[in-house]
């Protein structure tokens, strides 16, 4: 049994209010960010740089010695306004509005 892709394998989109606003789910998504960190404690001088470096290091992709990184994932759903732009958003700020029916057919415990 294959796993999840976040794809809807029809042609039809979820409706959805985001932050109230009316929108079309379309899939789910992942987002990432690189964050860097100094491995020590930086001096004044280099404390003020350091999002300079830091943006030198992102465009580069070359990391200085004294420096790590985290990668730091979520999920995201990605919908589209009425306006026709389309955002990634926080899965909790989607409240989808077809709900009803694609909950028939489930049985729940009660508890």
């Amino acid at each position: 049994m294959g796993c999840f892709d976040g794809t809807i394998k029809t042609s039809e989109y979820r409706p959805c209010r985001v932050n109230g606003k009316n929108a079309l789910f379309h899939r789910w998504g992942k987002s990432e960010k690189v964050v860097l960190q100094s491995k020590r404690i930086l001096s004044r001088e280099m404390s003020k740089e350091f999002d300079a470096i830091c943006k030198e290091a992102m465009e580069t992709r070359i990391i200085p010695h004294y420096m790590d990184f985290d990668i730091i994932s979520n999920t995201v759903a990605i919908v589209e306004f009425e306006d026709g732009v389309v955002r990634e958003v926080n899965p909790e700020n989607v409240i989808f509005l077809d709900s009803d029916h694609h909950f028939e057919g489930y049985i729940w415990e009660e508890r």
